[in-house]
């Protein structure tokens, strides 16, 4: 048997685990008697369990976990919405530059001209920007990030009738 800082492990019958398990294996005890009885054998004082508390304990900390789960999500769906965004409003640029001066300017150059740097500016800030930071624009951003989706969403409808337009005839 070999007996480390955190547990053992017997290389003759396989077993192994923790103190409490070890001393319920020696004394043929159940884990509640082997940790009453380290209790007793080392003088450590008797410690009062508070169910309710520890109830309170536990549903605050869950809460604090499903609000940091939620952040999260929504820290990572808006960045993809964000890079999605700039990823189309480059494409316009692109594709929408007048050839000649004379040309007029289709509307979504100048609004790849008006958002591109803006956007680019909240993909950095959601990449390497502080929790301060995006609370800040999470509660200050919201009707913006609602019309990039919209705006996003109708572009994607756009794309995919232009690729295959006998499905949307009907």
């Amino acid at each position: 048997m070999k007996i480390y800082d955190d547990h053992f492990y017997c290389f003759s019958c396989q077993c192994g685990g923790d103190v409490i398990r070890l001393v319920s294996q020696l004394f043929s005890l159940t884990p509640l008697e082997a940790a009453k009885k380290l209790q007793t054998d080392f003088g450590i004082a008797d410690v009062e369990f508070d169910k309710e508390s520890y109830k309170k304990e536990c549903n605050t900390r869950m809460k604090q976990l499903l609000k940091e789960k939620q952040f999260e999500s929504w820290k990572h769906n808006t960045y993809l919405l964000l890079a999605d965004y700039c990823s189309m409003l480059r494409k316009w640029r692109e594709a929408f530059a007048p050839k000649t001066l004379d040309e007029p300017l289709k509307d979504e150059y100048v609004e790849s001209l008006q958002e591109l740097e803006k956007m680019e500016y909240y993909c950095d800030l959601f990449l390497y920007g502080i929790r301060a930071d995006l609370e800040d624009f999470r509660q200050n951003e919201e009707r913006l990030v609602s019309r990039i989706e919209q705006r996003v969403r109708e572009q994607k409808q756009r794309d995919a009738r232009e690729r295959c337009p006998t499905l949307y005839r009907m």
